[in-house]
Order: C-alpha cells, then structure tokens, then sequence
C-alpha cells in the first residue's frame, strides 16, 4: 500500500489561516488522489472508535445514540426515515430499531397520518439514557478538539459542512458510467 511522504509540519499554520480568515480563491494544492479523502476516513474511524469505548460503560453503541439523538430532534420519525437520514439499509436500521425497543428506550405507535406507518418517540428511559449519552459525547468532543483554538474549531466546523453540502449536490459515482 502506498502513503504519501509526511510534509513537515508548519507550526501554527491553521491558526495563522484561522485569523486571516476563508480566501475567495480555491485551494490549489495538488492532493495526491485519495489522499484527503483517506485522512477524511481516518479520523471519522478514530472519533468513532473513541466514541463508542466511551459510550460502552453505558450499554449503547455509537450508532445507537446517534438513533437516539435523531429520534429525539424529529418526533414521531418511521424506521424508513432514518434509514434515509443515516443512509442505511431500511433492513439495517430495523435492527438498531428493535434493540433499542427492546431496551424500552423508544416506542412505536401507529402514525395518525398513515396507518401503514409506525412513529418512534423515545420513552423516559430513553431520554435519560440520551442525556448521558451526550455528556460523554461532549467529553469526548473536548478531548479530540482540545488541540484546537476557537477559530480553528469554527473554521474546521465550516469545512466540513461545506464538505456535506458538497457531497449531497455531487451524484454519487457508478461503477462504469
């Protein structure tokens, strides 16, 4: 497998570009193929893993908060929903579904709109699971980013919403197209 070699490190580069703010132009450096996208994964893999270690204590993987946390923020969401929203496999939601039912965190009734369809809300249980489940996560927060400066954080924060924007408007590549 082949890695780019390791540029040195500019001390304070980030923070330098933090205070003089976002330029017009685009970047032009020349990103071997992958290479942004293969450190993009990375860290997403690294919080993950630190996420989920801290959340074990409390009996809930990272995937299952972040269910938690998207019931709570839309009330009476379909298993169909998030499925779309986490852009999984309705077959595998339903099972991140049913372990959290069958931990009494959520129900499901009827919806009043579609009766073919069954709503998720969280019960009490769920919501105070939900509660502790974002202290750690904040911790967690503060620790992966305590390296950061206020503006780095915000700058970093832009970028990647800009990165998901990006990737929503972009068509999603086909094998042979």
């Amino acid at each position: 497998m082949w890695f780019p070699k390791a540029r040195p490190k500019q001390k304070g580069a980030l923070t330098a570009m933090a205070k003089r703010g976002p330029k017009t132009r685009r970047a032009t450096r020349d990103y071997t193929r992958g290479r942004t996208l293969s450190l993009m994964k990375q860290v997403q893999y690294r919080t993950f893993v630190r996420l989920e270690g801290a959340l074990q204590h409390l009996g809930v993987s990272a995937v299952q908060y972040r269910v938690l946390a998207a019931i709570q923020r839309k009330r009476y969401v379909s298993s169909a929903e998030l499925a779309r929203i986490f852009d999984v496999r309705p077959q595998t939601m339903f099972k991140q579904i049913a372990a959290l039912e069958a931990r009494a965190l959520i129900k499901r009734h009827v919806s009043e709109a579609n009766k073919r369809v069954l709503e998720m809300e969280l019960t009490a249980e769920g919501e105070a699971l939900l509660k502790s489940c974002a202290q750690v996560a904040a911790a967690v927060e503060k620790e992966l980013f305590s390296e950061f400066t206020d503006g780095e954080l915000a700058m970093y924060s832009e970028f990647m919403l800009r990165m998901i924007a990006s990737a929503r408007s972009t068509p999603r590549a086909r094998g042979g197209d």
